[in-house]
């Protein structure tokens, strides 16, 4: 097993710091929900009377600009609450997979308001799998 650096445990503490500093609170109430479903987050039952660090354990952060590297990785910025499936779906989902689920046109419409960038290089996907054609992605993308 490869062994964690000192400079990384920090990292990850912080990382755990910021999402429990961003969500907590709302996730205790019920107002959470998941940035790629617009789906509440909601804690099990049996877990609520957990500490708050055992809860947080519970969430999924997702990073918009999928970069966890040094101050990235807990970037506000950048992290949002997500469920797990939609998350590991997310990643493991070619990009013509993504475009049929029902939930991901509503993700690329908070992702092109929340990171620009982001949603540009969503777009580029398409364009790359030949799903769109370079007009379309034009036209997409200087609007």
């Amino acid at each position: 097993m490869r062994k964690i650096s000192a400079k990384r445990k920090d990292q990850n503490q912080l990382y755990r710091d910021t999402k429990k500093d961003l969500f907590l609170r709302d996730l205790k109430f019920g107002k959470l929900v998941c940035f790629f479903t617009q789906k509440k987050i909601v804690i099990p039952a049996e877990l609520r009377h957990e500490d708050d660090d055992v809860l947080m354990k519970y969430l999924t952060c997702h990073h918009l600009n999928q970069e966890r590297e040094n101050e990235r990785l807990y970037d506000k910025e950048m992290m949002v609450p997500v469920l797990d499936k939609y998350h590991n779906d997310y990643h493991s989902m070619s990009i013509s997979q993504l475009l049929q689920q029902e939930w991901y046109a509503g993700f690329l419409y908070r992702l092109k308001i929340k990171a620009p960038d982001v949603w540009k290089k969503e777009i580029t996907k398409q364009l790359k799998a030949g799903l769109i054609t370079i007009e379309e992605y034009e036209r997409k993308t200087t609007s």
